[in-house]
């Protein structure tokens, strides 16, 4: 089970948060957040084996992006936009 936190209009396509190595859902700079909620609807989630997320975190990028795109699909978004920071950036490539 992933943990994640949804915020903002849920109308278009949400904002998808991928954070830093190590980082929660949690650690998210809130001037961020609160920018991107008043325009977006914003989705910031905890991969596998991080923060309350259950499971084992993944070994390689490559099965992170897996992951998020597990989470994509089990949500039923048909489009998202990733921001990520750090290796979530890497993670959204």
């Amino acid at each position: 089970m992933l943990a994640y936190r949804e915020l903002g209009s849920p109308v278009g396509p949400p904002v998808l948060m991928l954070a830093h190595l190590g980082a929660t859902l949690d650690e998210w700079d809130p001037r961020v957040i609160d920018a991107l909620v008043g325009k977006h609807h914003v989705v910031a989630v905890d991969l596998p084996g991080v923060g309350a997320s259950t499971g084992s975190v993944r070994g390689t990028i490559k099965a992170m992006a897996d992951a998020a795109v597990g989470f994509i699909e089990a949500r039923g978004f048909t489009s998202v936009d990733l921001a990520g920071f750090s290796m979530g950036g890497f993670i959204a490539q």
